[in-house]
């Protein structure tokens, strides 16, 4: 899983994943009308893999490593 900072980039990363080529599904929250929470990807191969290089892995809060 990789981590954005708030809805407005997770809406352009997706935008941009969308761009290059990779097919997405959406996750909308219904409950409580946040829209947008995430979105998965098809399988990402060794040559499609560089258009998420840029974004940080999620680590759960509090993890310990």
């Amino acid at each position: 899983m990789l981590q954005v900072p708030n809805k407005e980039k997770l809406e352009i990363a997706m935008k941009r994943t969308i761009e290059r080529g990779i097919r997405c599904q959406e996750f909308l929250e219904p409950d409580w009308d946040y829209g947008l929470t995430a979105f998965a990807t098809e399988q990402i191969t060794a040559d499609k893999r560089k258009t998420f290089s840029k974004y940080k892995l999620w680590k759960a809060p509090n993890a310990v490593i």
